[in-house]
Formats: structure tokens, C-alpha cells, sequence
């Protein structure tokens, strides 16, 4: 807990002080650090991070390891079991589909700040401190979604 008190009070002090007078490649290079610090958090996480992190971790393994995604009966979005039968196919290593989701969401967020915010930093603190980031670690295939 200290260290995500940390990485918000340095995000916010580094915002706060970087940012002030709105030009775009102050902005842009706030939102890089931001994007690498929260990244590095999510995607390095132990699986017993998030409600569901574990069962995600579960289905990646059952999804790659069958021969055919179409014979599989689940409830689960197509797109999501490709999704994981790719990524297992690269690396049977988890943490290859929390990464990849974690940049894609992440990055997705980040550009959605930096194109509709004229305070980046105040929408960087909203947005994790109104736990919006800490969704985006237990629910995977809902922040997919959102990001999409």
C-alpha cells in the first residue's frame, strides 16, 4: 500500500510541477512517465493481485492448450479465447497476457487523457484515485472492453 501511496503523490508532484502551462510535449512526456510507472505496476503484479486475476490465469492456460478455440464450451468471447490462444502461443508465461492487456488498456486511457484533458494530471489522479486503475488490474476482460 505504501508504495501505490508513493507512486500517487510522485505522479502528482511530478504533474503539478511539469504541466502547468499546458504545452503538448510537457504533456506528452508526463503521460510516458505516467503510462511506464503504471504499466511496470500492472503488468509485473502476482497473479493474487485483483479478484479475478487468478481465474484469468486459469482460462489463459485451458485456452491455449486446446487444439481447437471453436470446440471449447465456454461462455467466454471469442475474441478474448483467440486473444489467449495467441498470446499462449508466444509464451505459456502468464504474465504475457496480463502485460499485453495491461499496455493495451493502459495506452488506450493514456491517449483518451492526453486528446480530451486540458489537466492531465488532475485526470492521471482521477483516475487512479477514483479506482479506475484498480479495476484495470482484476477486471481484464471488462477493461478490454472499456478500452475498445
Amino acid at each position: 500500500m505504501l508504495l501505490h501511496i508513493l507512486i500517487i503523490l510522485g505522479l502528482l508532484i511530478l504533474g503539478i510541477i511539469i504541466t502547468p502551462n499546458k504545452k503538448q510535449s510537457k504533456n506528452r512526456f508526463y503521460l510516458f512517465v505516467v503510462f511506464i510507472v503504471l504499466l511496470l505496476l500492472s503488468a509485473f503484479r502476482s497473479i493474487n493481485i485483483g479478484n479475478d486475476t487468478e481465474e484469468y490465469v486459469l482460462m489463459f492456460k485451458k485456452f491455449g492448450q486446446t487444439n481447437n478455440i471453436f470446440d471449447l464450451d465456454t461462455s467466454m468471447e471469442i475474441g478474448y479465447v483467440l486473444l489467449n490462444k495467441v498470446l499462449y502461443s508466444i509464451s505459456s508465461n502468464p504474465l504475457i497476457l496480463i502485460g499485453i492487456t495491461s499496455a493495451f488498456v493502459l495506452g488506450v486511457i493514456i491517449i483518451f487523457i492526453y486528446k480530451n484533458s486540458n489537466m492531465v494530471w488532475l485526470s492521471v489522479f482521477l483516475f487512479i484515485n477514483f479506482r479506475l486503475y484498480y479495476f484495470t488490474l482484476s477486471g481484464i476482460r471488462q477493461s478490454i472492453a472499456l478500452a475498445i
